[in-house]
């Protein structure tokens, strides 16, 4: 690629308690065909041994850095506060990037230097080891910008996680990094405030793995507290200003649209009093929406088992590996 910019990035991966997973994504990362990065783990405070399971790897390029535990945006944000690149890559410890993931990422940046994000469509690998890449709107073949990304998010399952995005450094501080504190929704809140403040970047090939079947995994806690996306858009409009009717739109769309499915994903886990908090977000500009999801609280959880198992096997295809 003799027209590709020198990029050097800072990959960023918050450890806490991982011991078992945190080695596959370190190697990962390792195995990249693109060398000009630096590797910065950050141990949030772990009890069990993934600070040694991390110190096993002997690379110049891997920074490791302790603190207490304050939780995954806290640990994200200092890992971007030690970077020396201009543009960040956030690894969950958990997951696995592909070999040639920063080398896509370069491709995008190519192409639009000074996008607000870049980001890879990914695989899943369930609870049970079934690997699963749900179809795309876009050609197999697309890297370019995203015409729209409140859209192309609603409309493609697997189409960004935060394992497999790269952000400007300076775009990343500009939009205030992640929000501190808050343990699920940080990432789609993130997402969305940089997708309001310039191009969305996506390469259709999968460049990332993530694992559901590894310990300690967030989706434990995601559905015992809302989502602080559909928080802070759903709770007052000051976000609305200095932006289009469109804009707004596109933002009122995927809000609904999202927080709907959180709404019902909680009740797969029988957190009925959180999908109660989301009817109350709901209720006001989306009563219909609200008044069905109250409803809904009152069936029992194996009927949202049911329905999220049959998704899975209706938009997703069992695959090897993303070039296979």
């Amino acid at each position: 690629m003799s027209n590709a910019p020198y990029v050097f990035f800072s990959i960023i991966i918050p450890v806490y308690n991982k011991e078992l997973s945190v080695s596959r994504a370190i190697d990962s990362v390792l195995r990249q065909s693109h060398d000009n990065f630096e590797l910065i783990l950050v141990d949030d405070g772990s009890t069990d041994n993934s600070w040694s399971s991390c110190a096993q790897f002997d690379d110049h390029r891997i920074k490791r850095i302790q603190q207490s535990n304050q939780g995954v945006a806290i640990a994200r944000n200092r890992g971007a506060s030690e970077a020396s690149g201009d543009y960040l890559c956030f690894l969950d410890a958990d997951d696995r990037l592909e070999p040639d993931f920063l080398q896509q990422i370069i491709q995008l940046i190519t192409l639009k230097p000074g996008a607000a994000l870049y980001c890879c469509r990914y695989q899943l690998v369930g609870q049970h080891g079934e690997t699963m890449l749900a179809k795309s709107t876009f050609a197999e073949d697309f890297a370019g910008e995203v015409p729209d990304f409140f859209s192309a998010y609603r409309h493609n399952r697997f189409f960004i996680h935060t394992s497999g995005t790269v952000i400007g450094k300076h775009m990343f501080w500009q939009v205030g990094g992640f929000p501190a504190g808050v343990k699920i929704g940080e990432d789609i809140y993130l997402w969305m405030q940089l997708a309001l403040k310039g191009a969305v970047m996506h390469c259709s090939k999968p460049a990332a793995t993530v694992f559901q079947d590894a310990e300690n995994r967030t989706i434990h806690v995601v559905n015992q507290s809302l989502a602080w996306h559909s928080v802070v858009f759903l709770r007052d409009r000051r976000w609305t200003n200095g932006l289009t009717h469109r804009q707004i739109q596109l933002v009122d769309r995927f809000v609904w649209y999202n927080t709907s499915i959180a709404a019902l994903g909680a009740l797969r886990f029988g957190r009925k009093a959180v999908t109660r908090g989301y009817v109350k977000l709901l209720w006001r500009r989306y009563p219909l929406t609200a008044s069905a999801l109250l409803l809904a609280s009152y069936f029992p959880a194996t009927v949202f088992a049911s329905l999220k198992l049959l998704r899975d096997r209706l938009t997703s295809a069992t695959m090897g590996r993303p070039d296979a």
